[in-house]
């Protein structure tokens, strides 16, 4: 089956853990209210879908919500959801703070380039103090998952006959800002 860059993107949208390592985080409509999250994130128009990312020890689960909606691109932001020690989607406070936005750019060579970019910190203040004086890179997970996700896209194209441009030849950029640097920003 040949895609739109539109309808690949939803395929991405509606079969995220297809393209991730699962080992790193899966996705899955929160269960907080029921099956209706599941039904507004399979719509076509998922603002305000709650999903559950299941993320494993030490950094905890987390959910986010989808915050904007196009045909172009789709963008999740984190919550904080009600806590429980055992239920699905009930998180608590999401690891980091953030959104992040998934989506494509058609090229003027009329190819398509997928991508996702966003922008996070600690949600605690106490871990922001710990990542930010002791350890070399708090979000070493995150990029790796995101890499794992440009993987998993470039393998389902090239498996399924499409051509893809090799991600070793491809930018990435990751910029880590320390709060400091930023605050009085205006």
């Amino acid at each position: 089956i040949q895609f739109t860059a539109e309808e690949f993107l939803q395929q991405i949208r509606l079969n995220s853990n297809h393209f991730v390592d699962k080992k790193m985080a899966q996705f899955s409509a929160s269960k907080l209210l029921g099956q209706e999250e599941e039904k507004r994130w399979a719509s076509n128009n998922p603002v305000g879908a709650l999903m559950h990312v299941n993320i494993p020890f030490p950094a905890g689960d987390g959910s986010v919500i989808c915050t904007e909606f196009t045909a172009n691109y789709w963008i999740y932001a984190t919550i904080q959801a009600p806590f429980r020690l055992f239920g699905s989607g009930n998180d608590g406070m999401h690891p980091v703070t953030g959104i992040r936005q998934f989506g494509f750019a058609k090229n003027s060579d009329g190819t398509y380039t997928f991508y996702t970019k966003g922008i996070d910190r600690m949600s605690r203040k106490s871990q922001a103090i710990v990542a930010e004086n002791l350890m070399r890179n708090p979000f070493k997970s995150a990029d790796k998952l995101w890499q794992s996700m440009r993987q998993g896209i470039f393998d389902f194209v090239t498996e399924n006959g499409g051509n893809a441009v090799s991600l070793d030849s491809t930018k990435v950029a990751f910029r880590r800002l320390k709060w400091k640097e930023v605050k009085d920003c205006k």
